[in-house]
């Protein structure tokens, strides 16, 4: 049972010990897990998939007013001496 959960034997225990999973015992040691409790575990611990965002979608081209607002910003800025000038790539 441990490996059809990928799990531990102890952690097996564990979950029969703390109810998680039915079971009955035949003789003194040996344990039997009813498969409709490890199916019902299985529903209660398994993680829900990936969920879509629309935030996949790619990015919309700055507008013109926005980009010529930014080098406005930023040759300000160079002129006050708080932004270096940049270097051109490469170089």
């Amino acid at each position: 049972m441990a490996e059809a959960l990928s799990t531990t034997q102890s952690h097996v225990r564990q979950l029969v010990a703390r109810g998680d999973l039915e079971s009955f015992t035949i003789g003194k040691r040996s344990v039997r897990i009813y498969w409709d409790s490890v199916a019902d575990y299985q529903d209660r611990n398994t993680r829900p998939g990936p969920v879509k965002t629309e935030s996949l979608k790619p990015r919309a081209k700055p507008s013109a007013a926005s980009t010529a607002a930014a080098r406005a910003a930023y040759a300000t800025l160079q002129a006050a001496g708080i932004l270096k000038k940049r270097r051109p790539v490469g170089k």
